[in-house]
C-alpha cells in the first residue's frame, strides 16, 4: 500500500490557450497586413491616375507651343510675340502655361521660352479659421 502515485501535471488545457493566443494574433496581424495593403494600394493606384493625366496635359501643352513654334518659323512676320493658354488636367486644376518668342542670336531661329509652367487649382479655396474646442457651444463638465 506504500506505492507511489505519479503525479502528472495537467499541461493539456494551457498548451491550448498558448496555440489558440497565438492563433489569434496572428490572424490579427494578418488582418491588419492585408488592410493596411488594400489601403497602399488605393493610394498608389490614385496617385498613379493623377501622375497619368498631368504627364497628359504636359504632353498637349508640349505639342501646343510646338504648334505655335512651328506657325513662327513659316510666318515670322505674324508670329505672336507672347502665348498664354491652359490645359485641364483633370477636374479640379489646370495647367497655365505661358511662353514669350525669342530669337537665337547664333542660329537666327525663333522658338518659344517658356516664362511659366504651372498647376492651378479650379476650386475655390475658402479659409477656416475656426478652431473648434467645444462641439456646438456645449459645456463639456
Amino acid at each position: 500500500m506504500n506505492e507511489k502515485q505519479e503525479v502528472r501535471p495537467r499541461t493539456f488545457g494551457l498548451s491550448l490557450l498558448i496555440v489558440t493566443f497565438l492563433v489569434l494574433c496572428l490572424m490579427t496581424f494578418a488582418a491588419i497586413s492585408i488592410t493596411e495593403a488594400r489601403h497602399d494600394l488605393t493610394g498608389s493606384e490614385k496617385k498613379y491616375a493623377k501622375v497619368v493625366t498631368y504627364n497628359e496635359a504636359c504632353n498637349t501643352a508640349e505639342l501646343m507651343i510646338e504648334e505655335y513654334t512651328r506657325k513662327a518659323l513659316l510666318a515670322p512676320a505674324e508670329a505672336e510675340q507672347k502665348i498664354e493658354f491652359s490645359v485641364p488636367v483633370d477636374e479640379a486644376d489646370d495647367l497655365h502655361v505661358s511662353a514669350e518668342l525669342e530669337r537665337n542670336e547664333a542660329s537666327g531661329q525663333l522658338r518659344y521660352r517658356i516664362t511659366r509652367w504651372q498647376v492651378t487649382s479650379r476650386q475655390e479655396w475658402v479659409l477656416d479659421d475656426r478652431i473648434e474646442v467645444l462641439p456646438d457651444g456645449e459645456l463639456g463638465w
